[in-house]
């Protein structure tokens, strides 16, 4: 790593380990060079609290992202009055990353770019092919998410504003979202400047840990 550190610009964490994380960043981190981390970008809120105490003690910048978020669609979506909404795609399970923070991570990413992180209540109920999470945010403002069991790659949604209704089908995109991801890296290395702010990023951690639990709950009922 210190070899590697002295010819570099930037660094991307891209190990899908995100138990891993915390401790690649604290490799690099003291270098104060740009460094993007994959989702999810550490595994509960204390590791995230250390993660941004030590990228202010060196200065470092951080971004971590779902790539949907940057989709074309769910841009146009977040400059939009929206009032509700219904998410869907696939959240296939992984023991080592539980609940929401394996795949989860990408429906919680798109409410949070229109909706924010101010939730106020969440409710979760468990199927046998899926769980849905209602979300009502503290100005009363309200998604449902519907996570499905099996992977497909069919990320989309259903938006309401007061006059319309939106219908969003990631899938089918002209561009990929991954490119809107890769496009807002370069920009996040050359400017040292995240258009995910760490304090927003550490807010979806929280809500992560907190559908996780939920779930668990849920899923334990179910069996019963």
């Amino acid at each position: 790593v210190e070899e590697f550190m002295t010819v570099v610009d930037a660094v991307i964490i891209g190990t899908v380990d995100g138990r891993n994380h915390l401790d690649w960043f604290k490799k690099v981190v003291s270098y104060s060079k740009p460094v993007f981390i994959d989702k999810p970008i550490v595994m509960n809120s204390g590791e995230m609290k250390e993660l941004i105490n030590l990228s202010k003690i060196y200065n470092t910048p951080v971004m971590s992202s779902s790539s949907l978020r940057f989709s074309d669609s769910v841009v146009q979506a977040k400059s939009a009055d929206i009032q509700s909404g219904y998410f869907f795609g696939p959240t296939p399970r992984q023991e080592q990353m539980p609940g929401y923070f394996w795949y989860g991570i990408h429906l919680v990413e798109m409410v949070v770019t229109i909706f924010g992180t101010e939730v106020e209540k969440m409710k979760v109920e468990t199927y046998k092919d899926c769980e849905q999470i209602h979300m009502t945010f503290s100005n009363g403002k309200h998604a449902i998410i519907r996570g499905e069991n099996e992977w497909h790659n069919r990320f989309g949604a259903t938006l309401h504003t007061k006059e319309n209704v939106h219908s969003l089908r990631l899938w089918e995109e002209e561009k990929p979202y991954y490119a809107g991801l890769i496009e807002q890296v370069i920009q996040f290395f050359e400017t040292g400047v995240s258009p995910v702010p760490i304090e927003e990023t550490k807010e979806i951690v929280a809500l992560l840990e907190e559908i996780s639990s939920l779930c668990s709950k849920q899923f334990l009922n179910y069996c019963i």
